[in-house]
């Protein structure tokens, strides 16, 4: 998946920039964008903030958030939907029309606006009334998959398993996954990608 839709133009990211400026009393755009794992999207935030004369929150960076929202949704959509072809082409080839996927970490709709990266494949082919389970990967040490991922498919009725780390190996072996969905917080220009420790362990 492409990387670049984790989205900090929401109430949470412009409240962290409000603490910085309220600690130090400055707003340092090249510290913050060296330092925080920042998607392009995410340098609006700065860009706006170190540009402006204005308040912060003025009427044209709102705009220019909301163009951000709306954009960022639009392309997690369509991640979904191309996930949805991959979904179905799967099932094509089952005896069974169910699907099992595993993922790792969050990159959903808590992340990446509305419809999430990784995952809105998995809310594209639930919304189809495709028959989809979810292995939920706990994702130590910090648990996103258990504290984030696993609150997402409850709240969207998507059925799923929490699972710890080290089942999905047994899982695999047993055939009781059909596909591994993992967002990415780096692509490099040559095809690979970074992400939360752990899915090194998935790929191989």
């Amino acid at each position: 998946l492409p990387v670049g839709y984790s989205v900090y133009l929401d109430e949470t990211a412009i409240d962290v920039i409000h603490d910085i400026k309220n600690v130090t009393n400055t707003f340092d755009g090249d510290m913050v964008e060296h330092t925080w794992l920042m998607t392009q999207n995410g340098l609006v935030c700065i860009d706006c903030e170190n540009g402006s004369e204005n308040q912060w929150r003025n009427e044209d960076e709102w705009e220019t958030y909301e163009d951000e929202f709306e954009e960022e949704a639009e392309n997690c959509k369509k991640i979904g939907e191309y996930g949805l072809c991959l979904v179905e082409e799967i099932i094509r080839n089952k005896q069974d029309k169910s699907i099992n996927i595993l993922t790792h970490c969050n990159a959903g709709w808590l992340a990446c606006i509305e419809y999430g990266t990784a995952t809105a494949p998995i809310y594209a082919a639930f919304a189809k009334g495709i028959d989809v389970h979810v292995w939920v990967d706990e994702t130590r040490p910090l648990l996103q998959g258990a504290r984030l991922t696993a609150w997402e498919m409850e709240k969207a009725g998507v059925p799923y398993q929490l699972i710890c780390d080290s089942m999905s190996a047994s899982l695999m072996a047993q055939g009781r996954v059909d596909k591994v969905m993992v967002g990415a917080d780096r692509i490099a220009a040559n095809g690979d990608f970074a992400n939360k420790v752990g899915t090194y362990t998935l790929a191989v």
